[in-house]
């Protein structure tokens, strides 16, 4: 197995931000103004700034985990919860860990409750949602759960007001914060994901991060790295949604 390779990054100022806008840099990066704008344009400086990033990881600043989840949204913290059962495990979020996406999510949960309801009359609904285009197969097996409200012909959604989201995420976090092999890191972005090569397969070690508050780089070595941090939205200049 080769020698980890460090994935190349940029440090970018806030005086490029319509630059970095449109390219979906998130604010926490583009507000450290105080770090240059650097663009590696040769092997020479790729050498120089894998160095000045190894550098930045003294001692203390490598930590050891079983599992590592960068996202502390739904899909990151039942992960979590579930593999805290097989070792340890670094939950890993930018800002404080109700601040994903699923704690904005308004809408409620569709599942089958109502005695006169039935998998059958759901997996029809979701299909006739879909317009048709839905993969039936994949439909039954719950892979990809489409759920639309207005597309429901029995009573299934499962809501608490219009917070839903808020409370799936509270309850998640509860139980993360009762667990004693959960270790929750805050204000921590994730840069750059540790690879190397074996054979033709790339093989994940861990993640390098950027605690936002030190402005000191941690590093996460883990045998399982879980990317769960969610989608994009920022990546275009005119959105509603949260700046997360």
């Amino acid at each position: 197995m080769s020698q980890l390779q460090i994935l190349d990054f940029f440090y970018l100022t806030s005086d490029s931000c319509s630059f970095l806008r449109s390219h979906g840099v998130p604010n926490i990066l583009r507000s450290h103004t105080s770090i240059r704008f650097q663009s590696l344009t040769n092997e020479s400086q790729h050498r120089h700034h894998r160095k000045a990033i190894i550098s930045c990881l003294r001692d203390g600043y490598t930590k050891y985990f079983d599992f590592a989840v960068i996202g502390s949204g739904v899909a990151g913290l039942w992960y979590a919860i579930e593999v805290a059962k097989q070792g340890t495990v670094a939950v890993i979020t930018k800002a404080e860990p109700q601040e994903s996406n699923t704690n904005y999510a308004q809408g409620g949960v569709s599942a089958v409750l109502c005695p006169s309801d039935s998998v059958e009359s759901h997996v029809l609904d979701t299909i006739v949602a879909g317009a048709y285009l839905c993969d039936e197969e994949t439909v039954r097996d719950g892979i990809l759960h489409l759920a639309r409200e207005g597309g429901h012909s029995h009573h299934r959604i499962v809501h608490a007001a219009d917070m839903t989201g808020k409370e799936i995420e509270r309850a998640l976090l509860e139980a993360v914060r009762k667990d004693p092999n959960i270790f929750v890191f805050e204000h921590h972005f994730a840069i750059d994901l540790l690879t190397s090569q074996d054979g033709s397969d790339t093989v994940c070690h861990g993640v390098d991060t950027l605690n936002s508050e030190t402005q000191e780089v941690v590093r996460f070595i883990s045998k399982i790295t879980l990317l769960a941090s969610g989608g994009a939205g920022h990546i275009y200049p005119i959105t509603t949604n949260p700046p997360v």
